[in-house]
């Protein structure tokens, strides 16, 4: 996976866990990104969503 336009500074992990209450095949997906700014010290972002049919 790329992060169109990231920066080489730039890293990140991902995970995907299923809601196991729902008949829907819904997912619950987190993005974690790791950016090391200019002055060395690490910026953390977190992303959270849910996602069908995975």
């Amino acid at each position: 996976m790329v992060i169109a336009g990231a920066p080489a500074a730039c890293t990140f992990n991902w995970m995907a866990t299923a809601v196991s209450s729902s008949n829907n095949d819904l997912a619950q997906l987190t993005v974690i990104l790791y950016y090391q700014g200019a002055n060395h010290q690490t910026e953390t972002y977190t992303v959270m969503g849910l996602a069908r049919n995975l």
